[in-house]
């Protein structure tokens, strides 16, 4: 309690880190902003709430760090993202500087002036919130090597790129799905998203040699979902729902409502949520069998996440960004996790969870 009484009284006593600061219009996106973190309430406005945010008062000796992101692509993860490293700050009492620049999307000259200006206010460290499909633009940028990059969003089995200053914390897909094909009766069906992570995890379970029964993707206009889950083939196969957790729980329940009957359900972290405990009946989930990596972290450090509504016991992307402030502060090698930094990539472990009435319950496996 303590703790916390601490960090609500600093969050009432830190100033904004530009004494110009931006404008930022309601409703209107520009290219190339940079956004100073004392005019941040309309950005970090969401569903009407206000969600407070500040920073350190600057000093010479202060740690910087920059959150990049093209808020067109990755918007959704951009508050949390920055809220994340925030209370990390606040936490460890540091002094920080900490500033945000918005590339808008994901357009080569829009990356290179906004990492040019990140360049120009001396960030060296860097949270770069792209997608796998930003790589080549990034790579090609100019000095590009000067900078101490974590990249939460990839994997590094999905980049050709293999720069020493760039640390990627993207989730190992296709280890959590061979995990979960340990429990596979090797007669799998897929359902799966017409998304590149949906494709993807398709891809990973078709490169396991084991027997395909079914294959559907499930999108928009594939939404007669009475005829989905009547396919033959789906009974006593091992299903794995590649899914959103608002298809995957929509498929879920009218596999029990048809009298469907897998062998048994599964899913990677893409359904790892407790969104699927309200939206599905017990019944529904009684054999359902998703993979996780995220770990338990610091309780104390936990309030002060909760202080600005972070999640990181579900939210995989937080964790990453966790993960990357960490190891960025401690040369490469967080101290808060049992994660080791390998090759330039966070080397997750993998539990597997069934879900019980009221969440989820650790798997024992070997």
């Amino acid at each position: 309690m303590k703790n916390i009484l601490l960090l609500m009284l600093s969050l009432f006593f830190i100033v904004g880190c530009s004494k110009q600061p931006t404008q930022i219009a309601q409703k209107q996106v520009t290219q190339n902003k940079r956004i100073p973190f004392d005019n941040k309430q309309e950005f970090m406005k969401q569903d009407e709430t206000q969600t407070f945010s500040a920073i350190e008062e600057q000093e010479d000796d202060s740690f910087k760090v920059a959150v990049v992101f093209p808020s067109k692509v990755v918007g959704k993860y951009a508050k949390d993202t920055i809220n994340t490293v925030l209370a990390y700050m606040l936490h460890n009492n540091v002094k920080f500087k900490l500033e945000i620049f918005d590339s808008t999307n994901q357009d080569i000259n829009n990356i290179q002036k906004t990492f040019d200006e990140v360049i120009v206010g001396k960030f060296d460290n860097v949270i770069a919130l792209y997608t796998q499909e930003a790589l080549d633009n990034i790579f090609s940028m100019n000095k590009i090597e000067e900078l101490n990059i974590y990249m939460p969003l990839i994997n590094k089995r999905d980049s050709k790129y293999d720069n020493k200053n760039v640390v990627y914390g993207g989730i190992d897909y296709d280890a959590q799905i061979s995990k979960l094909l340990t429990l596979s009766n090797k007669k799998n069906s897929i359902f799966y998203s017409n998304t590149n992570l949906g494709m993807k995890l398709k891809s990973y379970v078709e490169q396991s040699n084991q027997d395909i029964r079914v294959v559907t993707k499930i999108d928009k206009r594939n939404n007669e979902f009475k005829k989905i889950v009547k396919k033959r083939g789906l009974n006593n196969s091992s299903l794995f729902l590649n899914t959103s957790i608002i298809k995957s729980s929509i498929l879920l329940s009218q596999l029990r409502a048809h009298e469907t009957v897998p062998y048994i359900i599964l899913s990677t972290q893409l359904n790892y949520t407790p969104l699927v405990i309200s939206l599905t009946q017990y019944p529904d989930r009684k054999k359902f069998i998703v993979a996780n990596s995220i770990e338990k972290t610091d309780l104390k450090l936990q309030e002060s996440l909760a202080l600005l509504n972070v999640d990181i016991a579900y939210n995989w992307v937080n964790y990453s960004t966790l993960i990357g402030i960490d190891s960025i502060m401690n040369n490469d090698q967080s101290k808060l996790f049992p994660l080791k930094i390998q090759n330039n990539q966070v080397q997750y472990g993998i539990n597997l969870y069934k879900n019980t009435r009221h969440g989820f319950k650790k798997l024992r496996t070997n």
